[in-house]
């Protein structure tokens, strides 16, 4: 009987050596991975794109997200991820692990940051808080109206821009463009007029979407109070089935933009404007600003009732009369005191 010999002995030894220190090797590794690490504040890290995996670990190492770069490095190939990592901004915070921050660069979470675009606001002031969002780029406030009509993929053929934005906050990822914002507040300010416009109560004074967005912005803009939006709707949709001019205080306000100081007078009631409801008859030509679901819901089901007028308490509701007698009289409670 032959036996092996020393060479082939020390081979196999040195196998098994081997074999056993990788083994140690990868358990510690597995137990590094799954350490987590108490980040004792928020840290933002920038991956860009075409970062190698050591440059993308060195970075993480540097913001004190890892420990040891080389460590995450030789994990991320042993779960072949070398070339799944995926560009964008991150943001790391809490208690987190190694294999955590893997998964998080592979998956795309990247940081989000938000801009929010308020009720009741014309399209300017829409503009305004786009341009005051640090990280949005933005090509937007340099444009005209009929730029950004021609920039956007818009559901109404309209001329003009005011109101086409639904109020809403919104999720970004930094760099992003503020005319994909818009993008998208128009796409959901569209679906949410398709869904009220199909439940609309029957026989309205409008049969547009469209008028019934401008509706719903004025009906905004007079009152922020949900039980009273559908009142308001009611003397609007009454007063233009009879041709009475709606004699609304926010379409003046908007036709006299950034020249209103505040207070409202007499003499502003004759400016010349078609958005001017005390000298012209019907609805203006556009929205006067962005009109939030609830204003869309009430402007589409008006409350069935006999009121006419309605004037500002003074505390935030409005007195509704039926006739004009009722009505001035209100006035002069309310409003003259």
């Amino acid at each position: 009987m032959k036996f092996p010999g020393r060479s082939v002995v020390a081979v196999l030894a040195l196998g098994i050596i081997v074999a056993y220190a990788g083994l140690l090797y990868f358990t510690s590794l597995l137990r590094w991975s799954e350490i987590g690490i108490l980040l004792r504040q928020a840290y933002v890290v920038d991956i860009d794109a075409g970062d190698s995996l050591n440059q993308v670990a060195t970075r993480l190492a540097e913001h004190n997200v890892i420990s040891d770069s080389d460590r995450f490095v030789q994990w991320a190939v042993i779960q072949r991820q070398t070339e799944s990592i995926k560009a964008g901004r991150y943001e790391f915070a809490g208690v987190l692990s190694p294999v955590q921050v893997l998964e998080k660069i592979v998956s795309g979470r990247t940081k989000s940051y938000f801009v929010t675009l308020s009720e009741g606001l014309p399209f300017y002031k829409l503009k305004s808080q786009l341009n005051a969002n640090p990280w949005l780029v933005d090509d937007v406030q340099g444009k005209s109206d009929s730029q950004l009509i021609d920039a956007l993929a818009l559901h109404f053929d309209v001329d003009l821009i005011e109101g086409l934005f639904f109020p809403e906050t919104y999720g970004f990822e930094v760099n992003t463009h503020a005319t994909s914002i818009l993008q998208r507040a128009h796409d959901l300010l569209f679906e949410n007029l398709e869904a009220v416009w199909r439940d609309r109560t029957r026989d309205l004074a409008v049969d547009r979407p469209y008028d019934l967005l401008t509706m719903a912005s004025i009906i905004e803009k007079e009152s922020s109070i949900s039980s009273e939006r559908k009142r308001i709707s009611g003397v609007i949709h009454r007063r233009l089935f009879i041709g009475m001019r709606l004699q609304l205080d926010p379409t003046v306000i908007y036709a006299l933009g950034e020249e209103f100081e505040g207070n409202l007078r007499r003499n502003d009631l004759r400016v010349e404007s078609p958005y001017n409801t005390y000298q012209n008859v019907g609805l203006p030509p556009s929205p006067i600003g962005s009109a939030s679901l609830d204003s869309l819901v009430a402007a589409a089901n008006p409350r069935n009732e006999s009121a006419m007028y309605f004037v500002a308490r003074g505390d935030g509701t409005s007195e509704f009369s039926a006739t004009l007698k009722e009505h001035n009289a209100a006035v002069r409670k309310y409003q003259l005191n």
